[in-house]
């Protein structure tokens, strides 16, 4: 069974979530962009999908997603563990009903219900509303589908909403953890104020939170409520329960950016449409359509250069969320070959410059329809963007150009559409179109998203733990007062798996503040989820038989050097890769063939050997 920490690595996405805060660029199979953590002109932050890790060659920090997170936000393991947790929608706990939490959310969602005909209420006849009206009005918008959307108002002055929810019977600290009221020194205030409110529904039609656009010259343009428990902005679509009839009717979505986009497209009759409420997609967003019965998704995001960006990287997610098919082709050889197929249909509708999709509807509604009946092919748009990213009049240009589109012309389900891009990819790199062929055949999906692609979600949650990593701990568990140093020269960095991580950190904290090791102290400072992994782990060390002093201190060491090498050889792999676009990081790659080459010599200082616990 997948731990917790094994699930929410399968379910997010690393790319996703470093790019919430920095800009990332394609850097051929990789991401790279200005390191968040120290200051930078040159980008050396990369992020490798493949692999679910990031590096900063600047800096030197890097790691998982867990190890990200704690880096941003200054917390703790336990801490990052529950942000991601509920973003993956994972459950942490004992997988025991808690009745507080579950009446809790059921009362977030009643202050949710009631806050949205309260603040419609508003729009229709408060006289405060007057500009609000006016503006739905100048956007087109017609009672109906005001109504149909339930389009409210957040009054600027005073706290109505809450004095309303109050009177309701619903206590202050309820209503902030629903998102609707926030706190200063100066007490509690409206988070929307002076706002045009779109209710956000979860996928059953449920309010789980509000966006609000402002009616004043003042940044943010738009604004959602916080995330709570009941809302996580990146898991859900702006539309998605209205549409849904539609999209499994006639198997096919549109992705706008925003929802006044929806709203227009709505009423004019594209009952398809969703948006990804000004956000670039997410995976859990994307396999949520998909779940919902699209076989094609087109993506109409606003012609401009971050509207480009989102497309682009809403391809991507795409990818990874789609369904997949093994198909066979026989080469002109005979040799059969297997081949991972793309059976969702995805596509650009490209707007005019200077459009989005509120204005094309509205002004020429005919033009909108002929974008997105006849939108820009994945591959199509692939090779668009190669074009741009690439000097194609160099060798090196094309080269990477190919690398980019290999995997997305070869997952082509159309044999005879698949052929033509071989052939066209040929035409730009030169290489003959059966050696492209057989390269994404022995390559497999290199260079595609991280996900089931390969292997199907669950196969790839159920992973097993790693069998280095297990050793060690099991070395450090069964320490005493004569492994202590040993065990608190372990760089903690060198252990992939974030849980075990925190816990190796705990216990050489431990022994450098108090020069021994108390399991019970250690324990009292772990999160009961980690404290739960700790007590596994000190379990399977004790039914193991006992070895000597000497043999742990050897086992330690060994081990250690072990996961030391093996970090270094992944780090040289990282190297290589980000080389490709910054040849002065090749020095690098030097120094760390100097540093494999003294664990090597560290090794047979050990003996080449370490003792391992018969089982």
């Amino acid at each position: 069974m997948a731990t917790p920490v094994e699930e929410i690595k399968t379910r997010l996405d690393t790319v996703e979530i470093v790019g919430r805060d920095i800009r990332l660029q394609r850097a051929g199979r990789n991401w790279k962009g200005l390191c968040p953590f120290h200051d930078e002109k040159t980008p050396s932050f990369h992020v490798f999908p493949d692999r679910g890790n990031f590096k900063c060659f600047g800096c030197g920090e890097g790691g998982d997603i867990f190890t990200y997170v704690m880096h941003r936000d200054g917390v703790e393991f336990p801490d990052a563990l529950q942000e991601l947790a509920r973003e993956a929608g994972v459950d942490i706990g004992h997988n025991q009903p808690n009745p507080e939490a579950r009446e809790r959310r059921q009362t977030i969602r009643a202050v949710l219900n009631q806050a949205e005909q309260f603040l419609h209420e508003q729009l229709l006849n408060s006289p405060t509303a007057a500009r609000a009206r006016e503006y739905v009005r100048e956007r087109g918008i017609t009672d109906e589908t005001a109504k149909q959307f339930k389009l409210g108002y957040a009054v600027s002055r005073g706290s109505p909403l809450l004095t309303h929810l109050q009177h309701l019977g619903f206590d202050e600290p309820v209503i902030e953890l629903a998102g609707l009221i926030t706190s200063n020194e100066r007490g509690k205030y409206a988070y929307l104020s002076d706002r045009l409110t779109f209710p956000i529904w979860d996928s059953s039609g449920n309010v789980v939170g509000f966006g609000g656009r402002t009616l004043r010259d003042i940044e943010p343009k738009y604004l959602n409520t916080r995330d709570s428990e009941v809302f996580t902005k990146g898991h859900h679509l702006y539309g998605l329960h209205l549409a849904r009839e539609t999209v499994r009717e006639i198997g096919t979505a549109v992705i706008v950016e925003g929802y006044m986009d929806t709203i227009a497209a709505h009423q004019a009759g594209f009952t398809n449409t969703v948006a990804s409420m000004g956000t670039s997609l997410t995976l859990h967003q994307a396999r949520s359509l998909l779940t919902s019965g699209a076989k094609k998704v087109v993506i109409a995001l606003d012609a401009d250069t971050a509207g480009a960006t989102a497309s682009r990287r809403g391809l991507d997610v795409l990818r990874e969320a789609g369904e997949y098919t093994t198909g066979t082709t026989i080469d002109v050889r005979g040799l059969v070959r297997h081949e991972d197929l793309l059976n969702t249909d995805i596509a650009i509708a490209q707007l005019p410059p200077g459009e989005d999709p509120d204005s094309l509807i509205r002004n020429t509604p005919s033009q909108w329809t002929e974008t997105i009946d006849a939108p820009t092919p994945l591959a199509d748009f692939a090779f668009q963007w190669a074009g741009q990213d690439h000097d194609l009049d160099s060798l090196v240009g094309r080269r990477a150009a190919m690398r980019e589109l290999l995997p997305i012309v070869a997952e082509v389900e159309d044999a005879v559409v698949r052929s033509h891009y071989f052939d066209r990819l040929s035409d730009l790199s030169s290489v003959p179109s059966d050696e492209l062929r057989q390269l994404a055949t022995r390559d497999g999906r290199r260079g595609a998203p991280r996900s089931s692609q390969t292997r199907p979600p669950l196969q790839a949650a159920a992973e097993k733990s790693d069998p280095l990593e297990e050793g060690l701990l099991e070395y450090v568990v069964r320490g005493d007062a004569q492994t202590t140093s040993l065990i608190g020269g372990i760089d903690p960095a060198n252990v992939r798996n974030p849980m075990d991580r925190h816990i190796l950190t705990a216990i050489i904290a431990e022994i450098q503040d108090m020069e021994n090791i108390d399991w019970s102290r250690i324990e009292e400072g772990l999160d009961p989820s980690v404290k739960d992994r700790l007590q596994q782990l000190r379990t399977q060390a004790s039914l193991l038989p006992s070895i000597t002093a000497k043999e742990l201190g050897t086992g330690l060491q060994y081990t250690t050097l072990q996961l030391r090498l093996r970090r270094l050889n992944e780090e040289i792999e990282e190297t290589i890769l980000a080389a490709s676009e910054d040849p002065s990081l090749r020095q690098r790659v030097q120094e760390l063939h100097q540093q494999i080459l003294a664990i090597h010599e560290a090794r047979e200082e050990l003996g080449g050997t370490r003792y391992v616990p018969p089982k």
